[in-house]
């Protein structure tokens, strides 16, 4: 089992990115199935890639999908969860 938590707080810790949602899984993720889940979604979005929002539509989609994939466990929140989907105060992404 890989445990995401020891790069989530490497990458926190410096201030470069906040912590929007997390969910701790009620199922394994396998390593195969994340990755063939991140091509499958950048494999689609080729198209739309032109746009500046598509990366919060990808880590939208990834999220959910990934949470779906873990056994649907619950969000916990993080310190940003409130400007999930913004871009320059304008919501790209609509996950409510």
């Amino acid at each position: 089992m890989v445990n995401f938590y020891a790069s989530l707080a490497v990458a926190t810790k410096d201030g470069r990115y906040e912590l929007v949602q997390e969910f701790t899984p009620s199922k394994p993720l396998r390593v195969i199935d994340v990755a063939a889940l991140a091509s499958t979604i950048t494999h689609i979005a080729r198209d739309f890639s032109l746009f500046c929002h598509m990366c919060h539509w990808w880590s939208a989609l990834f999220f959910a999908t990934a949470r779906r994939m873990a056994g649907d466990p619950p969000i916990h929140q993080g310190p940003a969860f409130d400007k999930r989907g913004r871009g320059f105060g304008v919501r790209f992404v609509d996950d409510e």
